[in-house]
């Protein structure tokens, strides 16, 4: 499963999209991530996000721009445009249609606009 950039994971680094955070790796995960993991999860990888999950577009300094994956010209959506992308990438190299979850926290409500996928 891929944990959106918003997240810590222990040992893995999570920047908030931010430069500031570029270098940051948190030693311990957020209660969510643990809990996932307890359960049988495996992180598998962070989704892209726009800087500290603001933005209707996943782009950010750190890790650049997220495309849609049907149309590289077009945006993915935000603020979790790169977790529809790492589903659709999990469904192609799994090649079936079930288990690919991505986990979405934003810490907070947030309106956010999913790729057509």
């Amino acid at each position: 499963m891929s944990i959106k950039d918003l997240t810590d994971v222990a040992g893995v680094r999570t920047t908030y999209g931010s430069p500031i955070f570029r270098d940051h790796v948190p030693a311990r995960s957020h209660p969510l991530v643990e809990r996932i993991e307890r359960r049988g999860g495996i992180v598998v990888g962070k989704s892209n996000t726009p800087e500290f999950g603001a933005g209707g577009s996943t782009f950010n300094e750190v890790s650049g721009r997220t495309r849609n994956p049907w149309n590289t010209a077009l945006t993915c959506g935000g603020s979790t445009g790169g977790g529809a992308v790492s589903d659709h990438r999990a469904f192609q190299l799994i090649r079936i249609k079930a288990a690919a979850f991505t986990f979405r926290y934003s810490g907070r409500r947030n309106r956010q606009v999913h790729a057509p996928c």
